[in-house]
Protein backbone atom coordinates (compact mmCIF):
# COMPACT_ATOMS: atom_id res chain seq x y z
CA UNK A 1 0.00 0.00 0.00
CA UNK A 2 1.36 3.30 -0.66
CA UNK A 3 2.36 5.97 1.99
CA UNK A 4 -0.18 8.14 3.49
CA UNK A 5 0.27 11.67 2.08
CA UNK A 6 0.48 14.74 4.46
CA UNK A 7 -1.96 17.72 3.60
CA UNK A 8 0.60 19.87 1.79
CA UNK A 9 1.52 17.49 -0.34
CA UNK A 10 -2.36 16.44 -1.13
CA UNK A 11 -2.70 19.85 -2.04
CA UNK A 12 0.08 19.89 -4.33
CA UNK A 13 -1.01 16.81 -6.03
CA UNK A 14 -4.85 18.68 -6.35
CA UNK A 15 -2.76 21.51 -8.10
CA UNK A 16 -0.69 18.84 -10.59
CA UNK A 17 -3.77 17.01 -11.46
CA UNK A 18 -6.22 20.54 -11.56
CA UNK A 19 -3.24 22.18 -14.39
CA UNK A 20 -4.00 18.88 -16.00
CA UNK A 21 -7.52 19.17 -15.90
CA UNK A 22 -7.57 22.88 -17.43
CA UNK A 23 -4.71 21.91 -19.96
CA UNK A 24 -7.56 18.69 -21.03
CA UNK A 25 -10.39 20.86 -21.13
CA UNK A 26 -8.65 23.35 -23.15
CA UNK A 27 -7.43 20.87 -26.01
CA UNK A 28 -11.40 20.08 -26.08
CA UNK A 29 -12.23 23.89 -26.40
CA UNK A 30 -10.25 23.54 -29.15
CA UNK A 31 -11.48 20.55 -31.19
CA UNK A 32 -14.46 21.96 -30.48
CA UNK A 33 -13.85 25.46 -32.55
CA UNK A 34 -13.50 25.19 -36.40
CA UNK A 35 -9.72 25.75 -37.53
CA UNK A 36 -11.04 29.01 -39.33
CA UNK A 37 -12.00 32.66 -37.87
CA UNK A 38 -15.76 32.24 -36.98
CA UNK A 39 -16.81 35.65 -35.48
CA UNK A 40 -18.80 34.86 -31.77
CA UNK A 41 -22.30 36.42 -31.20
CA UNK A 42 -22.04 40.25 -30.60
CA UNK A 43 -18.34 40.12 -31.72
CA UNK A 44 -16.42 42.77 -34.33
CA UNK A 45 -15.32 41.45 -37.44
CA UNK A 46 -13.76 42.61 -40.85
CA UNK A 47 -15.32 42.43 -44.23
CA UNK A 48 -14.58 43.53 -47.54
CA UNK A 49 -17.65 45.49 -49.25
CA UNK A 50 -18.87 45.35 -52.75
CA UNK A 51 -16.32 48.22 -53.89
CA UNK A 52 -13.05 46.68 -52.10
CA UNK A 53 -13.36 48.69 -48.95
CA UNK A 54 -12.42 47.19 -45.68
CA UNK A 55 -15.67 47.85 -43.36
CA UNK A 56 -16.18 46.59 -39.69
CA UNK A 57 -19.66 44.51 -38.66
CA UNK A 58 -20.97 43.12 -35.35
CA UNK A 59 -21.96 38.96 -35.83
CA UNK A 60 -25.60 39.33 -35.04
CA UNK A 61 -25.88 35.64 -36.94
CA UNK A 62 -27.81 37.27 -39.49
CA UNK A 63 -27.94 35.75 -43.33
CA UNK A 64 -25.63 38.70 -44.48
CA UNK A 65 -22.70 37.77 -41.39
CA UNK A 66 -23.71 34.06 -42.49
CA UNK A 67 -23.00 34.85 -46.26
CA UNK A 68 -19.82 36.82 -45.17
CA UNK A 69 -18.00 33.77 -43.75
CA UNK A 70 -19.19 31.10 -46.38
CA UNK A 71 -17.10 32.97 -48.92
CA UNK A 72 -14.40 33.48 -46.24
CA UNK A 73 -15.09 37.01 -45.83
CA UNK A 74 -14.93 37.38 -42.46
CA UNK A 75 -11.70 38.79 -40.59
CA UNK A 76 -10.40 39.03 -37.25
CA UNK A 77 -8.51 42.45 -37.59
CA UNK A 78 -8.71 45.03 -40.12
CA UNK A 79 -5.13 44.33 -41.28
CA UNK A 80 -5.92 40.61 -42.37
CA UNK A 81 -8.94 41.73 -44.47
CA UNK A 82 -6.81 44.96 -46.01
CA UNK A 83 -3.96 42.15 -46.72
CA UNK A 84 -6.43 39.34 -48.08
CA UNK A 85 -8.30 42.32 -50.58
CA UNK A 86 -4.98 43.26 -51.71
CA UNK A 87 -3.49 39.86 -52.32
CA UNK A 88 -6.85 39.04 -54.66
CA UNK A 89 -6.29 42.00 -56.13
CA UNK A 90 -2.89 41.28 -56.98
CA UNK A 91 -3.80 37.77 -58.04
CA UNK A 92 -6.36 39.14 -60.34
CA UNK A 93 -3.86 41.14 -62.05
CA UNK A 94 -1.68 38.26 -62.50
CA UNK A 95 -4.63 35.87 -64.05
CA UNK A 96 -5.07 38.81 -66.57
CA UNK A 97 -1.69 39.26 -67.36
CA UNK A 98 -1.67 35.97 -68.59
CA UNK A 99 -4.80 36.43 -70.30
CA UNK A 100 -2.98 39.29 -71.85
CA UNK A 101 0.37 37.26 -72.73
CA UNK A 102 -2.53 34.46 -74.30
CA UNK A 103 -3.63 36.58 -76.75
CA UNK A 104 -7.09 35.14 -76.57
CA UNK A 105 -5.39 31.49 -77.36
CA UNK A 106 -7.31 29.27 -74.69
CA UNK A 107 -5.08 26.77 -72.65
CA UNK A 108 -5.33 23.09 -74.14
CA UNK A 109 -4.62 20.60 -71.32
CA UNK A 110 -5.13 17.72 -73.57
CA UNK A 111 -2.79 19.22 -75.96
CA UNK A 112 1.29 18.29 -74.60
CA UNK A 113 2.90 20.49 -77.64
CA UNK A 114 1.34 23.35 -76.61
CA UNK A 115 3.69 24.95 -74.83
CA UNK A 116 2.05 26.08 -70.80
CA UNK A 117 3.82 27.82 -67.77
CA UNK A 118 2.95 28.28 -64.31
CA UNK A 119 4.92 30.21 -61.80
CA UNK A 120 5.90 28.56 -58.70
CA UNK A 121 7.92 29.87 -55.50
CA UNK A 122 10.75 27.47 -55.09
CA UNK A 123 11.17 27.04 -51.02
CA UNK A 124 14.11 25.07 -51.10
CA UNK A 125 15.96 27.87 -53.27
CA UNK A 126 14.41 30.77 -52.47
CA UNK A 127 13.25 31.59 -55.82
CA UNK A 128 10.39 32.46 -57.98
CA UNK A 129 10.47 30.04 -60.94
CA UNK A 130 8.66 29.69 -64.28
CA UNK A 131 8.02 26.00 -64.98
CA UNK A 132 6.66 24.12 -68.23
CA UNK A 133 2.86 22.53 -66.90
CA UNK A 134 1.52 19.41 -68.26
CA UNK A 135 -1.08 19.15 -65.47
CA UNK A 136 -3.15 21.59 -63.71
CA UNK A 137 -1.64 22.32 -59.72
CA UNK A 138 -3.81 23.59 -57.27
CA UNK A 139 -3.68 27.19 -57.01
CA UNK A 140 -1.31 27.90 -59.57
CA UNK A 141 -1.52 30.33 -62.65
CA UNK A 142 -1.10 29.31 -66.26
CA UNK A 143 0.22 31.25 -69.15
CA UNK A 144 0.94 30.19 -72.68
CA UNK A 145 3.70 32.74 -72.85
CA UNK A 146 7.47 32.37 -72.29
CA UNK A 147 7.61 35.61 -71.04
CA UNK A 148 5.27 35.09 -67.99
CA UNK A 149 7.68 35.37 -65.51
CA UNK A 150 9.65 38.26 -66.64
CA UNK A 151 6.55 40.65 -67.20
CA UNK A 152 4.79 39.41 -63.93
CA UNK A 153 8.20 40.51 -62.07
CA UNK A 154 8.19 43.69 -64.13
CA UNK A 155 4.43 44.20 -63.47
CA UNK A 156 5.12 43.95 -59.37
CA UNK A 157 8.47 43.27 -58.35
CA UNK A 158 9.97 39.64 -57.22
CA UNK A 159 9.35 40.03 -53.12
CA UNK A 160 5.43 41.22 -53.88
CA UNK A 161 5.22 38.33 -56.70
CA UNK A 162 6.43 36.20 -54.09
CA UNK A 163 3.81 37.39 -51.55
CA UNK A 164 1.20 36.77 -54.43
CA UNK A 165 2.63 33.04 -55.28
CA UNK A 166 3.03 31.82 -51.38
CA UNK A 167 0.23 33.65 -50.00
CA UNK A 168 -2.59 31.54 -47.70
CA UNK A 169 -4.60 32.65 -45.59
CA UNK A 170 -5.50 29.38 -43.58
Amino acid sequence: MGAIMNKDELLKQKEVLQAELNRLEELIKREDEPAYYVPKMGEAYFYIDDEGDVCSGVWEGMKTDEFRQEFGNCYKTYTEAKYDRDIQKDSVKLQRLALTLNKGEKIDWKNIKQPKYGLVYAYYVEQIRQQHCYNVEDKNMYCLSSEYLNEAIKLFGEERLKEILTYQRY
